[in-house]
């Protein structure tokens, strides 16, 4: 990285082993939209909230990781050398106001049976006669 400065011309996007040269995006979203074009096969179904955007350095002998927040993108980017990586990947996490979209319906038991005592958290012990 090197001191504030313009823009460079082209940055390099990577996904796994994959490598693809894009021009800078002038913000985070058109990030995210480049990202999932330069990486169709991979990002097409992943939800943008799910992409994020690092850089790898060096310092002292140490490796690091740092995240590019959207707030920090544009200072970022004009800190940048021409075809420096920035890293992608896509978060395992799924936020719980998208959880919704992709909720399962929960299973659906038999109606005959022990089902109030373990629908309010009891716990249920076979009678003598219902074996």
């Amino acid at each position: 990285m090197r001191a504030l400065g313009p823009f460079p011309d082209i940055v390099t996007y990577r996904l796994g082993s994959k490598l693809v040269w894009v021009r800078p995006a002038q913000s985070y979203q058109e990030a995210i939209d480049f990202a999932q074009k330069a990486f169709p096969l991979e990002l097409a179904d992943v939800s943008p909230h799910r992409i994020t955007f690092s850089i790898a350095g060096e310092e002292d002998g140490e490796r690091y990781t740092t995240y590019i927040s959207e707030s920090a993108w544009v200072s970022v980017m004009r800190m940048l050398m021409q075809g420096e990586v920035i890293d992608l990947d896509v978060d395992p996490l799924v936020r719980t106001r998208y959880l919704k979209r992709w909720r399962t319906p929960a299973p659906r038991y038999n109606e005959t049976g022990p089902t109030t005592a373990l629908r309010f958290g009891g716990t249920y012990a076979p009678s003598s006669g219902s074996r």
